[in-house]
């Protein structure tokens, strides 16, 4: 019978040998070669995003120009609005700087225009279909360091021939006129019952509508009628502020 295999043993070393443990490592044997990895370039954006980046700029800063352009418009604006519901700004051309009446705020419309009128201009402006539309309002200025009263006055006759003939009518001497605010007692001054006794006074003729201009100092003192006619002419523009149809 042979004898039993044994299992194989590992080498015995003698005293004061070392026994050889291989290495292990990851780095390449020197006989492999050296692989490069290559950075791989970042994908540039595509034509479309490109210009879509751009086109979403442009409109970013156009709304933010719209929105300080609609800020510094909106405070720039004099207060004032649609005819008939808040008060009506005289405009700032011209020679004199005018300011809305403060009682009376808003232009006053009536389609009775003879009920605003005294002598033959009442009577002419009561004939039939004569005049359609009557519309007033007041303001104040400064001239020659004095404060003056005038009254605006636009009335819409049925031809040019008959807006004509009621300028003539109020241009002559004891022929009337049309009532001013302080003589309807709507605007109440010390010391004036209306602005027709020694005050200024002009008119002008477009088409079919006339605007009569009559003004006066509100202070007491000397009559000056050259100086309230050329406030009375610079007032006539006042006639398209009250009622664009003029």
């Amino acid at each position: 019978m042979s004898a039993p295999q044994r299992p194989e043993q590992p080498p015995q070393h003698r005293p004061g040998e070392t026994e050889w443990i291989p290495r292990v490592t990851d780095t390449p044997r020197r006989d492999e070669p050296f692989h490069f990895t290559e950075e791989q370039p970042e994908p540039e954006p595509a034509p479309a995003m490109t210009w879509a980046m751009r086109i979403l700029g442009l409109v970013a800063v156009a709304v933010l120009s719209g929105v300080v352009y609609w800020y510094i418009t909106i405070n720039d604006k004099p207060a004032g609005g649609g005819a008939g519901q808040q008060t009506t700004a005289a405009p700032r051309e011209g020679v004199y700087d005018f300011a809305v009446h403060p009682q009376v705020k808003t232009p006053r419309l009536d389609t009775d225009c003879p009920g605003h009128a005294y002598g033959k201009t009442k009577t002419f402006l009561a004939g039939p279909g004569v005049c359609t539309k009557l519309v007033q309002a007041a303001y104040t200025t400064k001239a020659e360091g004095r404060d003056v009263l005038i009254t605006v006055s636009v009335l819409h006759l049925s031809s040019q021939d008959k807006a004509l003939e009621l300028q003539a009518l109020t241009m002559e001497n004891n022929t009337g006129n049309v009532s001013d605010l302080v003589l309807q007692k709507v605007i109440k001054v010390d010391g004036l019952d209306s602005l027709a006794k020694g005050g200024g006074y002009q008119s002008r003729v477009e088409g079919s509508v006339i605007t009569i201009v009559e003004g006066d100092f509100t202070n007491r003192g000397e009559k000056d009628e050259k100086t309230l006619d050329a406030v009375c002419e610079d007032a006539l523009r006042l006639g398209k502020t009250i009622d664009p149809g003029a």
